[in-house]
């Protein structure tokens, strides 16, 4: 039998609400299937909920920003390809998001630009920020002059490998 996991809050002596986490195993049955023996575990687990309500209030915030800005945001994996892309990237590429995904980040600038770029990338964990000045390519070979700031952000992991991210910020005035 698979264990019985479930979490409730309770209100302390001094009032105070925390939140119990209990684990169950079933160790024994009966010939008719009822259950004869237990065990349980009670942890108090209030810190854990509130990192990851923090956590979860921290990631709608980002998506926010990201997903409502009207700059160009690429986040960018260390092979260098493009793992998201916000909407006013892609009107300012002109390439659909599966297309983005498919390419190197380098690939929508101007070849001329792509060293200046891969060195950014590759040394963007050693500084804050890097601000570099170059042309993206449009799906029509339009150029369209941009900033684009380099800056890893600290602490994104998932499962398989830790990512590198960028902000990409578009067209200069």
């Amino acid at each position: 039998d698979e264990p019985i996991d479930f979490e409730f809050r309770i209100q302390r002596k001094d009032n105070k609400v925390v939140w119990i986490r209990v684990a169950i195993i079933i160790f024994k049955k009966n010939e008719t299937g009822e259950i004869t023996q237990t065990m349980g575990i009670l942890r108090e687990v209030t810190e854990q909920k509130n990192a990851h309500q923090k956590l979860t209030e921290s990631e709608t915030k980002f998506r926010n920003i990201f997903n409502t800005s009207t700059d160009g945001i690429a986040i960018i994996a260390n092979n260098k390809k493009i793992i998201e892309a916000n909407e006013s990237l892609m009107k300012l590429t002109g390439l659909k998001k599966k297309q983005l995904f498919s390419l190197e980040f380098p690939k929508i600038t101007e070849p001329e630009s792509s060293i200046k770029i891969n060195s950014a990338i590759d040394n963007c964990h050693r500084k804050s920020s890097r601000l570099l000045e170059c042309n993206i390519i449009q799906q029509n070979n339009k150029k369209i002059p941009c900033e684009f700031e380099f800056k890893q952000i600290v602490g994104w992991i998932s499962q398989e490998k830790c990512f590198v991210f960028f902000w990409l910020f578009g067209p200069t005035h």
